[in-house]
């Protein structure tokens, strides 16, 4: 403590030294935080696609749950002549991502590029789809869709080392019956 009393009291120009010293941590600090908020938008951006696309699927699959969730006794279901099967689309949610953020497809992976430079990288994208059951007591069951996928955004803080971050981005959306 008497140290830092001597070096603060001293008027020899090591203020200049700790100012610099100060100047360069506010700059990492601020840094950091500037990326922690570019991740943060880029998932937010993507789950926002993400949930677009989702909602366009579930829009296809309007005309055929309209009439069993109008009646509120089933969901998408077609008869063919013996046994009534699930009847709904999945969509091209790629197709649609790909269309609403500029994303490429290349290797399997959907990745956002500029300048050469990939910003984030989509994959692993898996729907699932919640059917309402045929003749459903409950009412409050909807046909839904689920979609989970990964999004890998590499950092840009300047050290080539470390890992991008990667994160599960999971949406939902559905047509309520009734």
């Amino acid at each position: 403590m008497e140290r830092l009393k001597r070096i603060l009291s001293d008027k020899s120009g090591a203020m200049g030294v700790m100012t610099i010293g100060i100047i360069l941590i506010l700059m990492m600090l601020s840094s950091v935080i500037y990326e922690f908020f570019r991740l943060q938008i880029t998932a937010q951006g993507v789950k926002d696609a993400l949930q677009d696309a989702l909602v366009s699927v579930c829009n296809e699959n309007y005309y055929p749950t309209y009439s069993g969730t109008r009646q509120a006794h089933s969901g998408a279901y077609v008869n063919d002549g013996t046994q009534w099967l699930p009847s709904y689309l999945t969509g091209d949610i790629y197709s649609e991502l790909d269309s609403i953020l500029g994303t490429e497809e290349s290797g399997g992976l959907h990745s956002f590029s500029k300048s050469g430079k990939t910003i984030y990288t989509l994959s692993g994208l898996v729907v699932s789809v919640t059917n309402v059951p045929m003749a459903a007591d409950d009412n409050s069951v909807m046909f839904s869709l689920t979609a989970v996928m990964q999004v890998s955004v590499p950092l840009s803080f300047g050290v080539e080392g470390l890992p991008p971050m990667t994160a599960a981005i999971r949406v939902s959306g559905g047509l309520q019956g009734g």
